[in-house]
């Protein structure tokens, strides 16, 4: 069987070693960035990145959840053949769709220039256009060949690119200098890097699968209703979802705060962005899509489903508690070392985007089930009430600045989450977060409110700090243990990479 524990964990082995060469360039770059980067230039470059994903979302149009949902299912049945064929078509449709995107976005650009104040830069935002569809075309094949677990090639071509970004932004800064317009072409060459790196394995790995022309040439004539319905529900949801992202988020900030608000916002969400891929959901998406959906095919057991993402959200809640913790305690100091003094003060928002982050990776546990059981409607329904938390970020900006944007981030999140449970029929408390979990998260904000109330003594001392939050997390995690015997051996196996 392709998703088996000897398939997987072999698999994962490169998995987590490209991620984690992709997570340190990614860190270094978002630190060195906002160090070199004046903070005007670097508002700009976060405006920038927003529309990006605005577009990978609008431009999706069902595409990549219908590919994505339906590969696992393709390659347990050993339908190679119509597996393949609609890889490639899916490739060339949606490379098409994001440049007629970047198009509109090029025919906008007096109007967003105005609005996002982009107008100084508005001849390099084209050239920057051009990144975003190689980014987002390679984003897309990446994601097909991390469902397949071609983790190799997917990885470590990623790896390799973003290294050799980073390394060339390093110079750039040492011998010359880091502005708009070097950062863009420097990405625009690390992109089209990478895209060569992943086209070239996808093909070497297409070349040698001796079965690559077995399976019902038919199947997707056979299956057109059940793939176009999950498509449309799929691209409705997506649109909505978008809102999860920080994206819009930024772009109501560069609308209603001053340069230096949208650069401290920026920098925040930038940084809880990286966390949030890095996040096991977001990390391995595509891997545990593909086992739940092959798992579910064969034995259609719910329950088991929803243990597997109950164990998955509670190692994330228990990585981002630790991570807000942290960066309550220990993170004044660091940053204002780390961005020269810019940006020391984004330790409270980055805690605080933490948190909410906490919420997404609860949501997200309850879209991947819809996806499974083909129910993403709810995940529509979901993305739908995530609209509704924007929309209030806009009075709520006016009122509040800054944390305007936060609360209207969180209220979309639970109310989508309510919705969502309601309409699966699952019981976030229950089934999900657990009991254990519950009051390990609740006395973790207790401690953390005592850090708060602390700050200006604990800031003082970055180890001592440091050190009591890792000592407290460990003597909470003894006593209150959220995981059970058996998931504590199941998550030591993939650690290990076993697959006894």
């Amino acid at each position: 069987m392709h998703y088996s524990l000897d398939n997987l964990s072999h698999s994962l082995r490169h998995f987590f070693i490209g991620k984690a060469a992709s997570a340190i360039t990614a860190l270094l770059l978002v630190v060195l960035l906002a160090r070199w980067l004046p903070k005007e230039d670097y508002a700009v470059y976060i405006s920038l990145q927003a529309i990006l994903v605005i577009v990978s979302y609008v431009t999706s149009f069902g595409i990549n959840q219908s590919l994505l949902r339906y590969i696992p299912e393709l390659r347990v049945a050993s339908n190679n053949l119509p597996l393949y064929r609609m890889v490639v078509r899916s490739l060339l449709t949606r490379s098409l769709a994001i440049g007629a995107g970047f198009l509109i976005v090029w025919a906008l650009l007096p109007w967003l220039g105005r609005w996002l104040n982009l107008a100084q830069w508005q001849d390099w935002v084209s050239v920057y256009l051009l990144v975003g569809w190689l980014r987002l075309s390679g984003q897309f094949l990446g994601r097909i060949m991390e469902t397949l677990l071609w983790q190799k090639q997917s990885q470590y071509s990623q790896a390799i690119g973003s290294f050799i970004r980073l390394v060339a932004i390093a110079l750039a800064a040492t011998y010359a200098t880091v502005d708009i317009p070097t950062l863009f072409l420097i990405e625009l060459a690390s992109e089209s890097l990478i895209v060569m790196f992943l086209a070239a394995g996808y093909v070497r790995q297409w070349h040698t699968d001796p079965n690559r022309n077995e399976g019902d040439p038919d199947w997707w004539r056979t299956h057109r209703d059940r793939s176009r319905r999950y498509a449309f529900w799929s691209y409705l949801s997506t649109l909505t979802s978008v809102l999860a992202s920080s994206a819009p988020y930024r772009l109501v900030a560069a609308k209603m705060l001053l340069p230096e608000g949208v650069a401290l916002y920026g920098f925040a969400s930038g940084m809880s962005d990286m966390l949030n891929r890095y996040t096991p959901t977001r990390l391995m998406q595509s891997t545990i899509r593909s086992v739940l959906v092959a798992r579910f095919a064969e034995t259609k057991n719910r329950d088991d489903v929803i243990a597997k993402l109950s164990l998955n959200f509670r190692a994330n809640a228990l990585m981002l508690g630790l991570l807000a913790a942290l960066t309550l305690s220990s993170a004044h100091p660091i940053l204002n070392w780390l961005t020269h003094g810019k940006y020391a003060d984004a330790d409270m928002l980055l805690a605080s985007l933490i948190g909410i982050l906490l919420l997404d990776v609860m949501r997200a546990q309850l879209e991947m089930f819809a996806e499974v059981m083909e129910q993403n409607q709810w995940v529509f329904a979901g993305g739908f009430m995530l609209l509704l938390g924007w929309v209030s970020t806009i009075p709520l900006s006016s009122l509040f600045g800054m944390w305007g944007l936060l609360i209207g981030n969180a209220i979309g999140e639970i109310l989508a989450i309510l919705l969502m449970s309601f309409g699966l029929k699952v019981q976030v408390v229950m089934s999900l977060l657990s009991v254990r979990m519950l009051i390990f998260l609740a006395l973790l904000c207790i401690f953390e409110y005592v850090v708060l109330l602390l700050s200006s003594t604990i800031h003082s001392n970055v180890i001592y700090s440091t050190s009591v939050t890792i000592i407290t997390c460990v003597v909470l995690l003894w006593f209150v243990a959220p995981f059970s015997g058996d998931e504590v051996r199941k998550l030591r196996m993939l650690l290990r990479g076993r697959s006894s």
